[in-house]
Order: C-alpha cells, then sequence, then structure tokens
C-alpha cells in the first residue's frame, strides 16, 4: 500500500494502478473470508474460495478476549506511554490493519491523474452499491468523486458529492476549506444566493486571515452578482480591512473588488477612484495591478477616452499574466488605440505649424520662446525626479529613512510598491521561481519596448536629438511649413492621418459618428483628392449603418456622379461586382497556367495564340505582365537573340518595375556581354540565367529546420517550437508551421520576423535549445533564415546546398 502511494507521489501513476489493482485483487475482505470459514466449519474438505475482483468492506479485525486494563502503579506490570494503545494492548500499535478498501480508493485517485476517468467513474459506482464499504472511507470517495467531476470542468456534477464530503468531514480546518470550494463551484454555476450561504458559513468556522480575507473577497462577488441584494454591509466589510495591516498584501484586491461593487451600482466616479487606489497599493502581485488597468482601460474605452485607455492598455499588458485568455484582444486594442493616438497627434501637430506659419517674425518668436522655456522647466523637474529615485535607491539612504520612521520596509506599502515597480522595469514581469535570473526575459523586454513607443509620435527614431535635450528657436523653425513645398508636404500629412483615423473608428473601434467626423472634416479641408471616392463610398456605408437616408442618399449621388468609373462607383451600382471580378481574376490566372505549361512543354505556337486570345478576352488584365513576358521569351526561343533583346527593352520600357521586369533587365544585360551580337541562333535555355537569391534584410523573415527524414520525432520538435514560442514570443505572433519538403524530406517554417537582426535572434535561440532535438536520434537537419522572396524560388529550386552557401555568405 505504501509502495502504491509512493508511485502515486512520484507521478508514476501506471505502476501505483498496477499496485492498487495487485492490492485489492490478492487481500480478501476480512469480514467476508471469516463468514466463508464459519460456514464452512462442517466441511473440511471443501477448499477456500476467494473473491479476487470485489471490492468489499475490509474491517478492522475485533479483538476478542480482551486483557484487563493494568494502570501504572500496580506491581504487576509498568506499561510505558510508548506502549499504551486503544486495547492498552503493548505494541498494539504494530497491529494489521487492512488496507485493500484504502487501496481501492487510491486506485480511484491513480485513474483520474492518469485521465481515466470511465475507469474511476466505474469503480465508484461499484463501492457506491457495495453496502458494507466502511463508513470511514465514505468521505475519502466522495472527495475522490469530486475531483474526478472538476478534472472534466462538470462543475454541477461535482456539487452533490461535496456536499457529502463536508457532512463526513469533522476536522473544522477541512469542513471550511471544502465548504469554500463549494461556494465557488455555486459561482462558477451561477448560484450566487447559494455562494453567498457557503462563504457565510465559512467565516462562522473561523478560518486563518489568508482563507478569511478570500472568502470575504469571493463573498463581495457574489453579493454583486446578486440582483437587488443589499451591498452595503458588505462595502462595510470591505472597507474595514483596508484599515487593518494585516491585510496590507491584499489591499489591491480589496479595493479591487470595492470597486467592481461601485460598477455595478452605475458609480463610475467611486469604481474608477477605487482601481487607482488598487493600482497604489499593489505590492507584489502583478496579474492584479495588470486586471485593474484592463478595467481602467475599459471603463476610459467605453466612455470615448482613447488616449487614457491606450495608457492603461500598455500598463495592463505589462503586469498581466502572458496566458490571460483575453491577451490577444487587449495586444490587438493597444496597437488600434496606438495608431489612432498616432494619427491624431499629426492632425494636432500639423494645424498648431501651419497656424505658426501665418504668424509674424516678432509673435512667433515670442511663442518659440515660451515653448523652449516649458521644455526646459519639463526637463528640469526630470532631473530631480531622477536624481531622487537615485538617491532612494542608495542602501545607505533607505536605511537612514527607515530608522528614522521606526517602521520596516515591508511594512510600509508605499516603499514595497515603489520596489516593486523598479523591480518590474528593470527585469520586467518575472515568475517567483528558482534561478529566475535566467529566465529569457525577451517577450517582457520587446513588451516594454514596444510600450506605446512604437506608434508614438514622439519616438526617438522621429525627434531629433540636441546638444542639451531643449531644441533652440532654430531648430523649431525648421519644423515649420513656410514655404509652398512645406504647406503641401504637411496638408498631405495631416490628409491621411484624417483617413486613418476615420478609417480606425470606423473598421476597428466601430465608433461611426467619430468615423464620420474625421471624413467629413478631411473633405471639407481637402475637398478634392485621390481618396475622395473612397471616402465618399465609406461616408456613404456609415451613414447608411446610422439610419441618415439624407446624407447617404447625398454620398450615392456624388459618387456616381464624379468618379463613375472607380471600383466604388461600381460596387454601389453592382453589389456582387467584387464577387464576379475575383471569378475573373480566378479564370485568367488558371488561363495563364495552362499557357504557361504549353510553353514548359515548347509548344510555342499554342502559347503565341493563347497570349492573343487572352488580349481580347480579358481587356482589363491584372497580370497582363505576365503574359507579355511569356510572349518576350516565346519570341526568343523561336526568333532569335536579336528578337528577344528588341521585345525585352520594349518590355522594360513598358514596366518601370516587378519580379519580370528584373529578370528581363538580367537576361538584357546577359545577350549585351555576349561576343557576338548579332548571332541570329534560337537561345538556347541553358544559357538564361538562373533566378539568384537576393539579400533584402528588411523583408519579413522565415526560419526553417529542413529534416532529412519523416518521423514522429519531427512532431516532437514542432511541440517544442509551439511550447517556446507561447513562452518566450507570446507577443510576436511566431507560427510554426510543418510541411513536406518533398517525397523524403519534412521540414517546419516558423514564420514570420519582421527582419534579419529578429530573424537571426530566434536562430541562435533555437540552435543553442539543445532540448529541441533530443528525440531526432538518426534523423539530420538543416537550420537558416530566409526571406518572403528568396523562399519562393528555394521550394521550388529544392537546392539546398546553394541557399545553404547564400546563408552561410550573408546571414552568418
Amino acid at each position: 500500500y505504501l509502495m502504491g502511494k509512493s508511485y502515486y507521489y512520484k507521478n508514476d501513476f501506471k505502476s501505483a494502478v498496477a499496485t492498487f489493482q495487485f492490492i485489492s485483487s490478492n487481500f480478501e475482505d476480512q469480514n467476508k473470508k471469516s463468514n466463508k470459514n464459519k460456514s464452512n466449519s462442517s466441511t473440511t474438505t471443501k477448499k477456500k474460495s476467494h473473491d479476487k475482483k470485489h471490492y468489499g468492506s475490509a474491517t478492522q479485525i475485533k479483538q476478542k478476549n480482551k486483557k484487563p486494563k493494568k494502570h501504572a502503579d500496580t506491581k504487576d506490570e509498568v506499561v510505558l506511554p510508548w506502549q499504551k494503545t486503544k486495547d492498552s494492548e503493548p505494541l498494539g500499535f504494530l497491529k494489521h490493519h487492512p488496507m485493500r478498501n484504502n487501496a481501492i480508493v487510491w486506485l480511484i485517485k491513480s485513474y483520474v491523474a492518469q485521465g481515466k476517468y470511465q475507469e474511476a467513474s466505474s469503480i465508484i459506482t461499484v463501492v457506491n452499491d457495495d453496502k458494507t464499504f466502511p463508513w470511514k472511507l465514505r468521505d475519502d470517495v466522495e472527495l475522490v468523486h469530486t475531483d474526478l467531476f472538476l478534472k472534466q470542468h462538470r462543475y454541477k456534477q461535482a456539487i452533490d458529492p461535496l456536499r457529502n464530503v463536508i457532512a463526513l468531514t469533522k476536522k473544522k480546518k477541512d469542513k471550511a476549506r471544502y465548504t469554500f470550494i463549494l461556494g465557488q463551484l455555486y459561482q462558477i454555476t451561477n448560484q450566487n444566493a447559494l455562494a453567498e450561504k457557503c462563504f457565510k458559513q465559512v467565516l462562522h468556522l473561523k478560518p486563518d486571515y489568508e482563507m478569511e480575507f478570500y472568502t470575504k473577497i469571493n463573498l463581495a462577488k457574489s453579493i454583486e452578482d446578486l440582483p437587488g441584494a443589499n451591498t452595503a454591509e458588505v462595502l462595510a466589510m470591505l472597507e474595514q480591512m483596508t484599515k487593518d495591516d494585516k491585510y496590507s498584501d491584499f489591499f489591491d484586491q480589496i479595493y479591487y473588488a470595492i470597486a467592481n461593487i461601485y460598477l455595478k451600482q452605475n458609480d463610475k466616479p467611486d469604481g474608477i477612484t477605487n482601481l487607482k487606489k488598487s493600482i497604489a497599493t499593489s505590492t507584489s502581485n502583478a496579474n492584479q495591478k495588470g486586471l485593474s488597468f484592463l478595467k481602467l482601460a475599459e471603463l476610459n474605452y467605453s466612455d470615448e477616452l482613447y488616449r487614457p485607455s491606450k495608457l492603461a492598455y500598455d500598463s495592463c499588458a505589462m503586469f498581466i499574466d502572458k496566458d490571460y485568455d483575453k491577451m490577444d484582444e487587449i495586444q490587438t486594442r493597444k496597437k488600434v488605440l496606438g495608431n489612432l493616438i498616432l494619427q491624431l497627434d499629426i492632425i494636432a501637430k500639423e494645424d498648431s505649424l501651419q497656424k505658426l506659419a501665418g504668424l509674424d517674425e516678432k509673435t512667433l518668436n515670442k511663442i518659440l520662446a515660451d515653448i523652449i522655456a516649458k521644455k526646459t522647466i519639463e526637463q528640469a523637474q526630470q532631473d530631480s525626479l531622477k536624481n531622487q529615485n537615485i538617491t532612494s535607491n542608495n542602501p545607505n539612504e533607505t536605511n537612514n529613512q527607515t530608522t528614522t520612521t521606526g517602521g520596516w520596509y515591508f511594512y510600509n506599502t508605499t516603499a514595497k510598491s515603489s520596489g516593486y515597480n523598479d523591480f518590474i522595469k528593470i527585469w520586467g514581469n518575472r515568475k517567483l521561481e528558482d534561478n529566475w535570473r535566467r529566465s529569457d526575459k525577451k517577450s517582457n523586454d520587446d513588451d516594454n519596448a514596444n510600450n506605446g513607443n512604437s506608434n508614438d509620435s514622439t519616438s526617438t527614431t522621429n525627434t531629433p536629438k540636441y546638444a542639451n535635450g531643449i531644441p533652440g528657436i532654430d531648430d523649431l523653425k525648421k519644423e515649420i511649413p513656410t514655404t509652398p513645398a512645406g504647406m503641401e508636404a504637411s496638408n498631405n500629412r495631416m490628409m491621411h492621418a484624417y483617413f486613418e483615423a476615420g478609417t480606425i473608428y470606423q473598421n476597428d473601434i466601430n465608433n461611426l459618428p467619430k468615423a464620420a467626423e474625421m471624413f467629413e472634416k478631411m473633405m471639407e479641408l481637402f475637398p478634392d483628392n485621390e481618396l475622395t471616392p473612397q471616402v465618399y463610398y465609406s461616408l456613404y456605408l456609415i451613414h447608411n449603418a446610422l439610419g441618415n437616408t439624407v446624407k447617404r442618399e447625398n454620398y450615392r449621388q456624388l459618387l456616381l456622379k464624379n468618379y463613375p468609373e472607380s471600383i466604388y462607383a461600381k460596387i454601389l451600382l453592382n453589389p456582387d461586382y467584387l464577387k464576379l471580378q475575383e471569378q475573373k481574376d480566378d479564370e485568367v490566372n488558371v488561363y495563364y497556367a495552362s499557357t504557361y505549361n504549353y510553353y514548359t512543354q515548347k509548344n510555342y505556337d499554342v502559347v503565341m495564340k493563347r497570349i492573343k486570345t487572352a488580349d481580347s478576352i480579358y481587356k482589363s488584365n491584372p497580370i497582363q505582365v505576365k503574359f507579355d513576358y511569356l510572349r518576350c521569351m516565346t519570341i526568343g526561343y523561336t526568333k532569335g537573340k536579336d528578337s528577344l533583346r528588341m521585345v525585352l527593352n520594349s518590355f522594360v520600357t513598358k514596366y518601370q518595375k516587378g519580379e519580370e521586369v528584373d529578370d528581363a533587365k538580367a537576361i538584357l544585360a546577359l545577350l549585351n556581354q555576349q561576343t557576338n551580337p548579332t548571332n541570329t541562333t534560337k537561345v538556347d535555355s541553358t544559357n538564361l540565367p538562373q533566378k539568384n537569391y537576393l539579400y533584402k534584410p528588411d523583408n519579413p523573415q522565415f526560419v526553417v529546420l529542413l529534416f532529412s527524414d519523416f518521423g514522429n520525432p519531427v512532431k516532437v520538435v514542432v511541440d517544442s517550437l509551439s511550447n517556446y514560442n507561447k513562452q518566450f514570443h507570446s507577443l510576436d505572433n511566431y507560427k510554426v508551421n510543418p510541411m513536406l519538403f518533398d517525397a523524403q524530406r519534412q521540414m517546419i517554417v516558423v514564420k514570420q520576423m519582421k527582419n534579419a537582426v529578429d530573424a537571426m535572434k530566434y536562430y541562435n535561440e533555437i540552435l543553442n535549445h539543445e532540448s529541441f532535438y533530443d528525440q531526432l536520434g538518426e534523423i539530420s537537419y538543416d537550420i537558416f533564415v530566409i526571406d518572403d522572396k528568396n523562399w519562393q524560388l528555394f521550394y521550388k529550386s529544392k537546392d539546398v546546398e546553394k541557399y545553404i552557401e547564400f546563408f552561410e555568405a550573408n546571414y552568418q
């Protein structure tokens, strides 16, 4: 029995199951064995029968002929304290206690731990039907039955067995714990009235202060969700807790609970006040701080206070658990708001600069001098704050302050909060664990580095650096658009910012009135521009959704009258226009693919006929450049180098840029190098240059693992990489894609890094992570980085050695 429990605690559940099965099968119920002996006493020739599969009861062996108790002061015998037992037998504590039924309980636990819920449920059914199963083990059975349902997230079914456990439990500490869990189950299943009763029962059982705190917090949650509940009592209880120093580590959660109650009562001011208190008093619970920032961000967002909402989302992303179920939504909203604030800042800045451009020299100089003075004061305040931080981080200063105030650092909530925030800034949001310094903090650093800076109009990449950090009057004047060209550029930036802001309001935030305001202001300032058809169409959709039929029809007529050939006008006239266009595009792509197939088969007459047919069938051909290039190459193969040179020159003149143009220029360069340019022999395909890899470090990059074989070990690497990305690159959104390379080889492509620098960092990380490849055995592999353009060439050519040479020469 002890061996079985040891296996269980080692998480070797298979061995645990085998051990407990052995006990239940080989050690028979003592009561039943005794009964069998009695029934067979008259027939001595019969053999004993053992029921090895019955999960019966196993009571203790009752002692017969008990000896009379002897007192320690008698002369006959002295019983030492360690020899005293329930029946006063010497060494009685060593007597045998049957373990079969205990083993059955642990067998059920082992099955539950393995996830074999059906097997566990079957044994529980047998035990419940066995009326002789010992009563003293019933609570254990009900407890493991509860655990069985909890593991399957069947919370409603877990309630009844847990109630039985509570009824059978005598220890106050255990009863309080189980009652607390029962209250949580009632909360999860939306039975808040019953949850409230459970948490009040826990408080009557006088739990320790930590459980008392969590009980009161959950009691508050239960009451706040009850319609028409009187929350005054709970608010008073929570307010009283904020005055008790023993709860100082939980103040952030208490204020958060208070805030939620006020918000349920539609009291936003008091709710926001308590959320700010929760953030200010947070000392060690980073996730709670993140939740408080999240609630604050959502409130500001619903009130259309997008700038403070963006700042709150930034802070939320810094502190909240990276595995939080709404993390993707938080990151998306943070990015959207960052982009919106950037556009609004551009509008405000360009508007201010244009107003400054209209001032006379004297007035302008005075305003700029005031701006510089203000910046100087701000700089001095920042320097002073930095000096204070340096002083506060001085150990000697800290000791002096502690001595003066007469309080220990860890009793000072403000000092703890400040120290915690300083730690977060330096190390990021670290989990409390051994060797925490060794953890890869890249995901936290990236999050902090991108915490609003990437979308901030005052980021270091756009802000000029000055000698003392403060610009002079001449420096500020450089940004003012005083020339016609400067004013045109300023207007262009402002116009596009209005357009982007309107699009964000319309598509990302779904604030249609704000979107209409941005677009209409844009059309008022810039009445005729290249974006006008799209803006008219957007305003048509917005006012249609808002039910404003007059404005909707107005923008519809403006679009149809002034821009009848635009794609937006065609969509208005035919809602299926885009669908039909996509069908045409698919049709022309299929037609081109079949034409190219004839080209690869050297059936050049058919190719030329199909190209001419395409010119008549597809008037607005989106891939006309491909047809024209194919025509050039066909002419080269059929009419020789001179004809090829002539048609390629016409091709590169017609099309200025593109993949086909690059190929054409490479062929022209090769033809011009020929010693006999007048040679009119047909072009040999072996003389045409093969497309070469180009090193473009700013392109999107992939990291590729190419394996020499197939097999399950490759699947292990996929899982390892996915878990690694989730832990250390959750914000980068890297995707792990297993793919077939050819009939013999498999590969894993990790997409996608912004540039070569990020890709090589990731490459070095996984290259040095040897545990990823422990399961591969004899399967060899290559790891390299490749950009999105070279990837297409590589996958088509399948020339691994050539690309590895290119990779080593350029990336490494």
